[in-house]
């Protein structure tokens, strides 16, 4: 379901509303999403949604997260952040098999995930912060441990939001 950049903002901003002081594996536990470290995953995370089969034809579909055990902290909040993403935005869409393998996904999911993970990650306030005192992405990434691509997702957003930006 093709989201726009707005509405998975909106959609951040209930989720950290609903889960005020939680973290991201309370929100995914809280949310019933199946979360595996896995040691010998070929990517860093990945989202799928499974039929789990049980005798006498009864079958339940969960949600699971896997994540790369071998990440570091930092690595492992953005990737869990991007693979929540997948979790609520695209919740029918798998991008691994069940053999564990990566499949290819669309470019558009992607980016959707990359924005909720940008959105969720990086606050408003502090983002235009660090706008206002000319701290470059570079830098801000740098200082909040994320991708420089998050901020430059966030502070695209904060622009297409109407904030008021001293530039």
């Amino acid at each position: 379901m093709p989201r726009s950049a707005s509405s998975i903002r909106h959609i951040v901003r209930n989720l950290k509303l609903e889960y005020e002081g939680c973290s991201l594996e309370d929100i995914i536990r809280d949310r019933k999403i199946i979360l595996l470290y896995i040691d010998d995953l070929e990517v860093d995370g990945a989202y799928g949604k499974f039929d789990i089969h049980f005798g006498n034809c009864v079958s339940i579909s969960k949600q699971f997260i896997f994540i790369n055990s071998k990440l570091d902290y930092y690595k492992r909040i953005y990737v869990l952040a991007h693979e929540l993403g997948h979790a609520i935005l695209h919740p029918d869409v798998n991008t691994i098999d069940q053999n564990y393998k990566p499949v290819i996904a669309d470019c558009k999911i992607e980016m959707q995930a990359e924005i909720f993970a940008s959105e969720f990650l990086l606050d408003d306030d502090s983002t235009l912060e660090y706008i206002n005192l000319g701290v470059t992405n570079i830098n801000q990434a740098k200082e909040q441990c994320v991708p420089v691509k998050y901020v430059d997702l966030k502070r695209k957003n904060l622009v297409y939001a109407n904030f008021k930006i001293a530039f």
